[in-house]
């Protein structure tokens, strides 16, 4: 396949999964003691800056 039609399809899988996602706030329980990175993204400040 062509890289840049993957590169195309995964990013619209990506903003598809964004556009359905609820917007809740980080649940720290959720996430394993051991865990060395997280990625907690607020799209709904992003929206309003």
């Amino acid at each position: 396949m062509n890289p840049a039609r993957t590169l195309l399809l995964t990013l619209l899988l990506v903003l598809g999964f964004v556009a359905l996602a609820q917007a809740e706030p980080l649940d720290r329980t959720q996430v394993a003691a051991g865990a060395k990175w997280l990625a907690h993204i607020d799209f709904d400040a992003a929206r309003a800056a």
